[in-house]
């Protein structure tokens, strides 16, 4: 928990400002669509290797660490002379960002059990966006008043050292990868389909309402208040949704997530740009937990059911990140070779599709499982 909170804290300076800087470097929309997609494939490239690459879970968070300080560095160093690396950077940042999510996850598996996942995933969610409230706003200021962006990802790095210690706290051992065809519970198919749905709406709110703001008005600061805006509705959502116990409490808060996210497009639709970007922001921060955290926790307790979590982890991480590539791949073919974003807009509007889909077979998921019972669920997929 301690290692999640410093990373969220550390990364919460710079993470808004990425892209903004990026396109004042004149990195064009595609390009930066590309970036964000690059950074989803190494991603799915760590999850994929995973699934025979046995570590204990202390060493993939130390490695992921590690690269997204190395990513952090080289943007600070190469400053006016980043646009012809923007795609390397990208692979480093996703294989940084998937080494650490990986073992993170893995870790979870031992310390919690099932009746426990909808407030633990909470919990952590609620902390996370804590810690991110404040800093894009320090980091607008920073940027504004004392050296701009390179001050900002040089801090970074700095809060990422204590993160580093931090880890060895972790577990020492992770589960075994499996040698034979991957034995999962009978809600895995339903499973990666909402990964696979969530991913493609997640890869789109990743860049896109926060380059049309920053393209909008010009403005760090109202960039880094926009990502505090979500951050507080995050911190709202994520405490509410890990109140939530049981199978009902899941269903429920899965289609009202999908509910608020067609309210946020409509938001878009229906008001001048400039304003309908932060209705959009404010509800789509509080629906998202309302998805992921009942989400993760069913993940848990359907992965924590398997004889080979470590490669089932793995698996469903690479779903859910290869999904984020491809949508981010997509739009970047839409605007290739072009800066007008007026076409982001009418792609934050499709968004509610895949949230409705996630909350359909969400509803189709068991209710948590754990003990000897769970194990008679388990079918053989090959």
């Amino acid at each position: 928990m301690w290692a999640t909170l410093s990373v969220s804290v550390a990364l919460s300076l710079s993470d808004a400002f990425v892209v903004p800087f990026l396109w004042l470097e004149r990195v064009p929309p595609a390009q930066l669509l590309l970036f964000s997609g690059l950074q989803f494939l190494a991603m799915a490239g760590v999850f994929f290797g995973a699934r025979w690459l046995v570590w204990p879970p202390r060493r993939f968070m130390q490695w992921g660490i590690a690269l997204m300080a190395l990513f952090l560095v080289s943007i600070a160093d190469l400053g006016h002379a980043v646009a012809p690396w923007v795609d390397p950077l990208g692979m480093v940042a996703g294989l940084g960002y998937g080494s650490y999510w990986l073992g993170l996850y893995v870790a979870a598996l031992g310390d919690t059990r099932a009746p426990d996942r909808d407030r633990f995933n909470g919990t952590v969610g609620t902390a996370e966006a804590a810690a991110s409230l404040m800093g894009p706003l320090a980091g607008a200021a920073l940027i504004r008043w004392a050296g701009g962006f390179v001050t900002v990802f040089a801090l970074s790095v700095g809060g990422l050292v204590p993160s580093w210690l931090l880890t060895r706290g972790v577990g020492a051992h992770a589960p075994p990868a499996a040698a034979s065809p991957q034995t999962v519970g009978a809600d895995w198919r339903p499973l990666l389909t909402c990964m696979a749905a969530r991913g493609a709406y997640e890869g789109l709110l990743v860049v896109v309402p926060g380059l049309l703001l920053f393209e909008t008005t010009g403005s760090a600061v109202q960039v880094g208040a926009f990502t505090s805006l979500l951050a507080a509705m995050a911190l709202v959502g994520n405490h509410w949704a890990g109140n939530a116990q049981g199978l009902v409490a899941r269903r429920r808060l899965a289609w009202l997530g999908a509910g608020l996210v067609a309210t946020a497009s409509a938001l878009l639709a229906g008001l001048p740009l400039s304003l309908g970007l932060w209705g959009f922001g404010a509800a789509v921060g509080f629906a998202i937990p309302m998805q992921k955290v009942p989400l993760e926790a069913w993940s848990l307790d359907v992965i924590g059911r398997t004889p080979h979590p470590h490669r089932a982890t793995a698996t469903k991480e690479l779903v859910l990140n290869g999904s984020r590539a491809f949508g981010l791949l997509l739009v970047a073919l839409m605007l290739a070779g072009a800066r007008d974003l007026v076409g982001l807009t009418r792609v934050l509007l499709v968004v509610p599709a895949p949230a409705v889909l996630v909350a359909v077979m969400l509803a189709r998921g068991s209710a948590p499982v754990s003990g000897p019972e769970g194990s008679a669920q388990l079918t053989q997929i090959r």
